[in-house]
């Protein structure tokens, strides 16, 4: 008897096209349907990480705690360094180490600039007359890891891009410079309350068919799509490509001092 319903139910999910290959064909079909679903916009790939090194967001404790180490004394005044490094931080600007065996081995300082709307190209969208954006400033690099300077910096403004996004809103940052490009974020208000009924609904009915139990699919795809509405559904942010207008301007807002040492002479590097 229980072989006979075996049967049965395999016959009804293939009635219902619910076979192996319908199946596989089915779940091509929903991944497709969230590969579509672009959220935000990744302004390049930008490493994350530099192998065998931690990269830190420097902080006012780290500095009262002595947390730097000592292996900058070889490119710097470890006492201006933190000065410089506290006169950031109160200014709410970001300042990124790298550490490796509780010792700091380069590090990156940025600002902030206030830039006109109108000297970018093509003019931001943004309301904004005067867009305040982020930028690397200076840098220190103690020479054991001059090979990794360049993956390094990458990884340091892939840190103030997601920066950009954790305070996007607050009037703190609009972008940031990134090589000789500005990165201006904006804010794309959506609503994914009908897509997220459909993509959660959809998702309800082959669970049911799975099931063999249809109406308590779609009761599933009811409670997913509310979920799935209630993501998509609020702002996301995206970022466009920018240039200065003013290729003089350019060039200097592409100019990054490379911190060389105590002595106060400090050089241009790129």
């Amino acid at each position: 008897m229980r072989k006979k319903q075996g049967v049965n139910k395999k016959d009804n999910l293939s009635e219902n096209g619910m076979d192996k290959g319908n199946k596989k064909s089915t779940c091509e079909t929903l991944q497709a349907m969230f590969e579509g679903m672009i959220v935000s916009q990744p302004v390049d790939k930008l490493k994350t990480q530099v192998k065998g090194y931690s990269v830190t967001p420097i902080t006012e404790r780290m500095l009262k705690k002595h947390k730097l180490g000592d292996a900058m004394a070889e490119v710097c005044d470890i006492n201006e360094l933190e000065n410089e490094i506290r006169e950031s931080l109160k200014k709410g600007l970001p300042v990124y180490g790298f550490f490796r065996k509780k010792q700091m081995w380069s590090c990156f300082v940025f600002e902030k600039e206030e830039i006109a709307r109108d000297l970018l190209t093509p003019e931001p969208e943004s309301g904004k007359d005067v867009l305040s954006i982020y930028k690397l400033r200076k840098y220190y690099i103690h020479p054991e890891v001059e090979d990794l300077a360049d993956d390094m910096m990458e990884v340091a403004h892939s840190n103030v891009y997601q920066n950009v996004i954790d305070v996007f809103g607050d009037g703190k940052s609009d972008g940031f410079f990134l090589r000789d490009k500005i990165y201006v974020c904006k804010r794309d208000k959506t609503t994914g309350a009908p897509l997220g009924i459909i993509i959660g609904v959809a998702l309800g009915i082959v669970y049911g068919m799975l099931f063999d139990n249809l109406a308590l699919g779609i009761s599933i795809g009811f409670c997913f799509g509310i979920s799935f509405s209630m993501i998509w559904g609020t702002s996301t942010h995206k970022y466009a490509e920018h240039g200065l207008a003013d290729r003089a301007e350019a060039e200097d807002a592409d100019n990054v001092i490379k911190g060389l040492g105590s002595d106060g002479e400090d050089g241009i590097n790129r």
